[in-house]
């Protein structure tokens, strides 16, 4: 079991601080993920930090704690481990932004919009 916390490079790689609440996770990954390539390490940071299981032992274990797990002890369920990091970011992308094209999202509302004037 990891003894110490980690280095905090998941909210480094978002360009956050450890206190950074889940709308400021969101809006850092939107910003981010927009860039013409986005590196990985920010989809990973960003799955990791918007989920508050993983956040939570992250924050206390750090990356090993997420894929080794972390044993129950009082107050506390555990938790499993194995999580890794799956590498496909387009599926990440995708289902935050709602589709492969950046800009699909706001040019069908604008057209939505339109149609209802």
């Amino acid at each position: 079991m990891p003894t110490q916390a980690p280095p905090r490079q998941f909210y480094t790689i978002l360009g956050l601080q450890s206190l950074a609440s889940p709308s400021d996770i969101s809006s850092a990954y939107r910003h981010l993920s927009l860039r013409t390539p986005a590196p990985a390490d920010i989809h990973e940071a960003y799955l990791v930090l918007s989920d508050p299981q993983r956040k939570a032992v992250y924050d206390q274990y750090g990356t090993e704690g997420l894929r080794e797990g972390v044993p129950a002890h009082e107050g506390y369920a555990g938790y499993k481990g194995g999580w890794t990091y799956h590498g496909r970011d387009n599926d990440v992308f995708k289902e935050f932004h709602g589709g492969n094209n950046t800009f699909a999202g706001t040019v069908l509302k604008r057209l939505v919009e339109q149609m209802s004037d």
